[in-house]
């Protein structure tokens, strides 16, 4: 048995200690370990099945078990806690979130922190392999595809709507330090990227474009609850393939002009396609129509969507250049690919350089 499965035994036997004071009739429990999902790169997820039994009657609860990173991977720090702190905050709010069992487990995996959430039943996107080259995606019939994508957006909106002052998202932001919501994220991007090169090697492209969004920053800028990670494969899709069971995936939770969310969705979709050199598939509802899905559904201005399309490009540009590094030091990609410098974001990436005229070395 390894340490990590020492660790989760210990983990999981609080669990149980914490669900035996609620259930005094319940007895024999046993925790079966499933499979670890394929998606996330941050992080690590354990599936399993909580089982008990009253009385003679089995009773079992599907898990996951989120656990924190073991070492440095996409981004200097990492705060189980304040993902356990949203996804509650957000079920409270009435957002399709899975349901937290149990608190957060201090130390508890290989001094790790942890947390435990039912686990939502139904199927994802994969991004690895990409679900426009491979997966059930591509078996799904056109309009059904067109209702998700459609679905997702109206479920981003839910989350930019959301009142973060009264669901108590304020401590996002950090009022002594920073003068905006956009500060923090700005010098926040800059220490993640000083961070990213550090560990790996210099990416001339993504510091001119820190200085141009840094000297044309918005004025009077939109505060809203951002997702942060709003993506297609951060959605759990009911098995009918259009029906969204709940949103995932909570690190990159901020306050900030949620038109960053609608740019970031479709920078990401747009990776998993044009970005290698794939097209879409027949259904995928074009940019233009998801933007106008989007403001429509939201109130919210497109003003600055220009503006934070750059802020995305270079935040997602820092999270491949860190991707790169990892799997070309594992061996994973060799290193004459440079994939740290070109991977699926390098095209959009470049194309919003040329707009700007933005020189880089």
């Amino acid at each position: 048995m390894s340490h990590q499965q020492l660790s989760l035994d210990a983990l999981v036997k609080n669990l149980i200690a914490d669900m035996a004071m609620a259930r005094p009739q319940a007895h024999s429990w046993c925790f079966e370990t499933g499979e670890t999902p394929l998606a996330g790169a941050s992080n690590t997820t354990i599936l399993g099945d909580l089982q008990w039994l009253e009385g003679n009657e089995a009773q079992c609860l599907p898990l996951a078990i989120r656990i924190a990173p073991a070492a440095a991977s996409l981004f200097p720090t990492y705060d189980l806690n304040r993902e356990y702190v949203t996804i509650s905050r957000l079920g409270k709010a009435g957002i399709q979130v899975p349901r937290l069992v149990g608190k957060l487990y201090k130390n508890s995996v290989e001094g790790r922190d942890a947390f435990v959430m039912e686990r939502v039943m139904g199927r994802y996107l994969s991004d690895n392999p990409p679900y426009y080259q491979t997966g059930w995606l591509m078996e799904t019939p056109p309009q059904v595809r067109r209702d998700l994508w459609l679905g997702g957006i109206d479920a981003l909106v839910t989350v930019n709507q959301v009142d973060w002052q009264e669901a108590g998202f304020a401590d996002l932001w950090d009022r002594a330090a920073y003068a905006t919501p956009l500060a923090q994220s700005l010098a926040q991007t800059e220490a993640h990227l000083a961070w990213a090169e550090s560990l790996g090697r210099p990416y001339p492209k993504l510091r001119p474009l820190l200085d141009f969004l840094k000297d044309n920053r918005p004025i009077d800028d939109t505060i809203a609850l951002c997702w942060g990670d709003a993506k297609p494969t951060n959605l759990m899709i009911e098995t009918d393939g259009a029906t969204i069971a709940c949103l995932l995936d909570w690190e990159m939770v901020h306050l900030g002009n949620p038109v960053q969310d609608l740019a970031w969705w479709l920078i990401l979709d747009s990776s998993m396609a044009e970005g290698i050199g794939l097209e879409k598939l027949a259904g995928v509802p074009a940019a233009n129509e998801l933007i106008t899905r989007w403001q429509q559904a939201s109130g919210f201005s497109l003003e600055q969507l220009d503006y934070y399309t750059g802020l995305s490009l270079l935040q997602f540009g820092i999270i491949m250049h860190r991707v790169g590094t990892l799997y070309t030091q594992a061996g994973h990609i060799p290193p004459e690919m440079e994939y740290d410098r070109n991977n699926c974001v390098t095209s959009q990436l470049d194309a919003y350089l040329a707009k700007w005229s933005i020189p880089t070395a």
